[in-house]
């Protein structure tokens, strides 16, 4: 049921984009309507150019963004070490959000989790420092049971990202980025009809042995 609801967005975009063509071929007859037909494909294939162009532009950038490692430099007060293991520096990291599956809790909530202060106004590349953001050891455990916690900076452009911290019992720190929507919807609507074909191909698979 899953996959039919995931291909409707992508036919309903290709029903859209068929419209124009059958309109023409009913209103202006074959004939007519052929150099119409052909100009309006050839303005499409520029429109899928353009959104080709701006996923290369975005995979350009992409090499200019910081990267992390964090680590619990002291499991007793699960102090945390954060490292720009990049060539590139980061900027204004704070401390955010704290996210309950995918979802942020309430201010409230929040501030009776984590400290307030807890910003460095830079990260230069292959630098390290110390951050304590937790309150109390009930806060960690908290954490530990699936809260999230979300820090937030600023690259080299101003461009504003977030990396979401996941801590598991045995005093391992997973970064989980928080990823940007793809630019490109027609792109995006065939990647997604790409995705369920394949889904859909692995489900008729027949399980060995």
């Amino acid at each position: 049921m899953w996959v039919y609801k995931q291909l409707i967005r992508p036919i309903i975009v290709v029903l859209l984009l068929s419209a124009a063509p059958i309109i023409l071929l009913i209103y202006l007859g074959l004939s007519n309507a052929a150099l119409p037909i052909l100009i309006y494909f050839q303005l499409l294939l520029i429109y899928i150019q353009s959104e080709i162009s701006l996923r290369q532009n975005n995979l350009f950038s992409a090499q200019f963004y910081p990267f992390f490692t964090i680590e619990i430099s002291n499991p007793l007060t699960y102090e945390l070490k954060i490292k720009n293991i990049s060539k590139n520096p980061a900027y204004q990291l704070f401390v955010g959000r704290v996210l309950k599956y995918g979802l942020p809790v309430s201010l409230a909530e929040r501030d009776s989790l984590l400290e307030n202060n807890v910003i460095m106004s830079s990260l230069a590349p292959d630098e390290s420092k110390i951050i304590k953001p937790f309150k109390s050891m009930e806060a960690i455990d908290k954490f530990r049971g699936g809260l999230a916690m979300e820090l937030t900076y600023n690259d080299q452009f101003g461009n504003t990202k977030a990396l979401s911290l996941l801590f598991s019992a045995n005093n391992v720190v997973f970064l989980v980025p928080n990823m940007d929507e793809k630019p490109g919807p027609l792109l995006r609507e065939l990647e997604r009809a790409t995705v369920v074909r394949k889904l859909w191909k692995y489900r008729k698979q027949k399980p060995v042995g």
